[in-house]
């Protein structure tokens, strides 16, 4: 398969139109830019519900009684993203948490020829997609070996086999750029003084989760040009500083958001890069995506969209890894086993009894 394409890419050197493996045609633009977004979409099938702050007239005070619901329907709010998705000018999009709204977003975003296929719903699946303008190949999905979370304790990150999603993107003719989209572990109990262990605990989960992608980055990339992108659940300004120092420094990585310096606040939603043999990427553009909301203003999810924009030159070369065109379906076995994690179902058959009022807690040994 890669002598075929090294053949077609030769053509379509001069020609800039190519079949490729698929049976697609695609042509790309020789702008030399490269134009991407990550969102976490929040498409949890029991993320049904928001708080609506009460409004507070001009001069007065918060209302003391609680804020209001309403419902919201993630299948709908996803088919809405894709939409938006499909008018943007981009060359992929990278998305997080489409656990069971895949579908309806694939749906929508019908102008992105080259794409991930879910890995399924919870508790099956990752959450982690790629949508694509240009080519894809070698498509990876690694699960974290350590996560911390469960039903009643941390931010439930055992439950789903959360990691990152890497592929090969062709960019130009025979020229390619490594792209990962990660999830990475959540504090959960950050808001509440006294699970500081559950912090401590997610935090050491995450510690081991960013030293295994940089352990992927130095075994596929070596020394050439990567990006990753997605919701790091970590800030760059605030310690650990897990960020800079397990991914950042070990592997020659720039920060989008503190490169930009547009005075935004940090966020846990990131994307880190860096040029390399024979590819140079230069910042051009960096900002909030606009548009994701529905009616009344509403955002579709508690996280915002991030859209970048990167110049780059680069020379053509072949890839060293054989190329491999992404899979159009992906069996998923819902079984601990299947995702690595460290879910142990009798800790939570005791707390759901102790919940429950059935025994007393459980001693710490």
């Amino acid at each position: 398969m890669q002598g075929v394409h090294s053949l077609h890419s030769f053509r379509c050197f001069w020609m800039w139109t190519l079949t490729d493996e698929w049976g697609k045609d695609y042509t790309f633009m020789p702008t030399n830019t490269l134009t991407f977004a990550t969102y976490n979409i929040s498409g949890l099938p029991f993320d049904i519900k928001e708080k609506i702050p009460e409004s507070v007239p001009p001069g007065g005070t918060p209302a003391e009684r609680p804020d209001k619901t309403r419902w919201r329907l993630p299948w709908l709010d996803a088919y809405r993203i894709g939409h938006q998705m499909d008018a943007q000018d981009l060359s992929f999009f990278a998305v997080q948490e489409d656990f069971s709204v895949y579908r309806f977003l694939a749906a929508a975003a019908k102008s992105y020829s080259y794409r991930t296929f879910s890995s399924g719903a919870v508790p099956g699946g990752d959450g982690l997609d790629i949508f694509s303008r240009l080519p894809i190949w070698n498509v990876e999905r690694v699960a974290w070996k350590e996560a911390y979370g469960g039903i009643f304790y941390g931010a439930a990150d055992e439950l789903t086999p959360k990691g990152f999603l890497y592929c090969l993107m062709e960019v130009a003719p025979s020229t390619y750029i490594h792209i990962y989209n990660l999830h990475s572990d959540a504090d959960g109990g950050e808001e509440n003084a006294a699970t500081l262990t559950q912090v401590t605990d997610s935090c050491k989960a995450r510690h081991a989760q960013f030293f295994q992608l940089t352990e992927h980055i130095h075994t596929v990339c070596r020394n050439e040009a990567v990006i990753l992108c997605g919701d790091f659940n970590s800030y760059l300004t605030a310690p650990p500083h897990q960020v800079r120092e397990l991914l950042m420094e070990p592997n020659g990585l720039q920060d989008v958001w503190e490169e930009a310096g547009t005075g935004m606040p940090d966020c846990i939603d990131r994307i880190l890069y860096r040029s390399g043999k024979g590819f140079q990427l230069t910042l051009q553009e960096y900002a909030p995506l606009e548009g994701f909301t529905a009616k009344g203003d509403r955002k579709f999810s508690d996280h915002v969209p991030y859209r970048v924009r990167f110049s780059y030159n680069a020379e053509l070369s072949l890839p060293r890894q054989k190329l491999a065109p992404a899979p159009e379906a992906q069996k998923v076995k819902l079984r601990r086993a299947a995702h690595h994690t460290k879910l142990d179902f009798k800790k939570l058959t005791a707390e759901l009894k102790e919940k429950l009022g059935k025994q007393p807690p459980a001693a710490n040994t």
